[in-house]
C-alpha cells in the first residue's frame, strides 16, 4: 500500500541520517487489501442506514450485498447457538450480531468460523468498549465469511428492535484483494568490532490497521532513538541490526495471515539465523503505564538484572507455551 511504502522510505531515510551501515529496503510479495465500501441498512421494520466498518481480512459480500434476517448470537459461542436452537431459531442463512469477548472466545476469528459452521451468512461485531464508534479493522483476522463492525449504541438499538419484532438487514462489505501486492522490510546495522558475524537484532513493524500511534509508531520511534544513541556513543563487539518489518498486521490469505514481513526475512536469510544470538522485538510499547516483557528464560534473567536499579514495581510470572514437535 502507498502509505506503508511511505513509512518504509521514512524509516530508511532516518537510518541513513543516523549513520547506520548497510541501510536498505527489501521488497517481498504480500496480499494487500483496499477497503471500498461498508454499508449496513435496516430494511425491516423500518428503513434506516447505520454506521459500520469493514472487517479487516474478512471476505467480501457480493456487490449487491447480503439481505437476511438478523439474529442476536450473544458472544458467538456454542452455548449461544444451542440457546437459539432451543428457542426454535434457525441460524442458517442469517446475519448474526455478536458481542466481542476475548475472554470467552479468544481472537474473534473463532466466533466467525463457528458462525459459518452454524450456517450464518455474515457477522456484525460490536463491543462495549466502543460506544460511539465501530471497532477497528484488525479485530477480525481472516474471517471465512463477511464481517463488519458497528458501534455499541447501534448494536443496542438493533437488539431492542429484535426483542419486539423481526429485523431484516442488508449488509455490504466490499474489499478488493491483490494477491500480488508488495511490502518492504527496512534494515540498518551497527557492524560489530570483534564478532561482526554474530548479530543481535532489534525489531519492530511499521504497518498498521488504523491510526497506529500505539501500534506501532511508538515502537518505531523507540527503535530509531536507540539506533541514534548507540551510533553516537557506542561501538558494539557484535553487530546490532535494526529491522522494521512490513506486513506484520496482515499480508497473506492463509490461516496465519500476519507477521508476513518477519517470515519473509527469515526465509530470505537462513544463514543469518544461525548467528543471531538474541532478538528484542517491540510491539505496542506505549500501552498505559505498564510494560509487558515476554521472553525466554535467558532474557528474563537479563531483564531482572536490568530493572533492579529502577524504581519500578515488577511482577515476574512463568507461563507455559504450547509447542509443536515431531
Amino acid at each position: 500500500m502507498k502509505e506503508e511504502l511511505e513509512a518504509a522510505k521514512l524509516i530508511e531515510r532516518e537510518f541513513r541520517e543516523i549513520g547506520l551501515e548497510n541501510v536498505h529496503r527489501e521488497r517481498f510479495t504480500a496480499v494487500t487489501r483496499n477497503y471500498k465500501d461498508c454499508q449496513l441498512k435496516i430494511l425491516e421494520p423500518s428503513v434506516e442506514t447505520v454506521p459500520c466498518v469493514n472487517g479487516g481480512t474478512s471476505v467480501s459480500t457480493p456487490l449487491q450485498g447480503i439481505r437476511a434476517d438478523l439474529i442476536d448470537a450473544g458472544f458467538g459461542t456454542i452455548k449461544d447457538y444451542e440457546r437459539l436452537k432451543k428457542r426454535g431459531v434457525d441460524t442458517k442463512g442469517k446475519i448474526a450480531l455478536i458481542e466481542r469477548s476475548d475472554r470467552l472466545t479468544s481472537w474473534p476469528d473463532i466466533p466467525c468460523r463457528l458462525a459459518k459452521d452454524y450456517g450464518v451468512e455474515a457477522v456484525i461485531f460490536t463491543t462495549f468498549f466502543s460506544e460511539h464508534r465501530a471497532f477497528r479493522k484488525d479485530a477480525f483476522p481472516f474471517a471465512p465469511i463477511p464481517v463488519i463492525s458497528v458501534p455499541y449504541k447501534v448494536a443496542q438499538s438493533l437488539r431492542a428492535k429484535m426483542r419486539k419484532q423481526n429485523v431484516k438487514v442488508e449488509l455490504r462489505n466490499i474489499i478488493e484483494t491483490n494477491e500480488n501486492g508488495f511490502s518492504y522490510n527496512v534494515i540498518g546495522e551497527l557492524v560489530g568490532s570483534k564478532y561482526p558475524e554474530e548479530t543481535i537484532t532489534l525489531t519492530t513493524h511499521h504497518d498498521t490497521w488504523f491510526g497506529g500511534a500505539n501500534d506501532n509508531a511508538s515502537a518505531v520511534a523507540i527503535i530509531l532513538e536507540v539506533a541514534k544513541i548507540l551510533s553516537e556513543n557506542f561501538k558494539p563487539k557484535r553487530t546490532i541490526k535494526f529491522i522494521s518489518f512490513g506486513a506484520e498486521e496482515s499480508g497473506s490469505n492463509n490461516f496465519f495471515e500476519w507477521s508476513v514481513g518477519s517470515f519473509e526475512y527469515v526465509k530470505k536469510h537462513p544463514e543469518e539465523m544461525k548467528n543471531t544470538i538474541a532478538n528484542i522485538n517491540l510491539d505496542i510499547p506505549a500501552f498505559g503505564d505498564t510494560v509487558v516483557l515476554r521472553a525466554t528464560p535467558e532474557m528474563t534473567t537479563f531483564a531482572k538484572e536490568t530493572v533492579k536499579g529502577l524504581d519500578l514495581e515488577t511482577i515476574f510470572k512463568v507461563t507455559k507455551m504450547t509447542t509443536t514437535s515431531t
